[in-house]
């Protein structure tokens, strides 16, 4: 049976009823399942933001602190410009820019999200949560109809599940 007919693709609306998806945004990554169900016409369509971790494996920078370290540094990088042109305008015409103090602000809670994030890494807090996302994903799996539409739809299904 060939599931790619039946079972159509998001581009950020559902492709049944024309429903826009809140938020979407392409290039996302969420664990979950791939096949969604509408909320509004209730027909299911296949939405690859999300990824089935038993399948695919993490996600690589998870539990990466790369990627908390270069935000952060964008972060310090983008406070320091900002602060330095609303410190030149301050001296020098003796007012400074809503914008550049929005964008310090920007950087501060930038910096903060890094932070947490490098935190939840480094306590083991994050590595908990990817292996309950794995297990969830496993438990999903092991309904041998559901595993077997998502080969069919060309997820490379480990043996096991089917």
């Amino acid at each position: 049976m060939d599931l790619h007919t039946q079972i159509p693709e998001t581009d950020g609306t559902c492709p049944h009823c024309g429903k826009k998806l809140a938020g979407y945004q392409r290039g996302q990554c969420w664990y979950g399942s791939p096949i969604v169900t509408c909320k509004s016409c209730g027909k299911r369509y296949v939405d690859r933001r999300f990824h089935e971790i038993a399948v695919e494996g993490a996600v690589k920078n998870d539990l990466s602190l790369r990627r908390d370290g270069l935000v952060a540094l964008l972060a310090v990088g983008g406070f320091a410009i900002a602060f330095g042109m609303n410190y030149h305008m301050v001296v020098t015409w003796e007012r400074y820019s809503v914008r550049n103090v929005l964008i310090q602000a920007l950087a501060v809670v930038l910096l903060l999200f890094a932070a947490v994030d490098a935190v939840s890494i480094l306590t083991g807090i994050k590595a908990k949560w990817v292996e309950r996302e794995r297990q969830a994903s496993e438990a999903r799996l092991r309904d041998r109809a559901y595993a077997q539409e998502l080969a069919d739809l060309g997820w490379s299904v480990p043996d096991q599940y089917l």
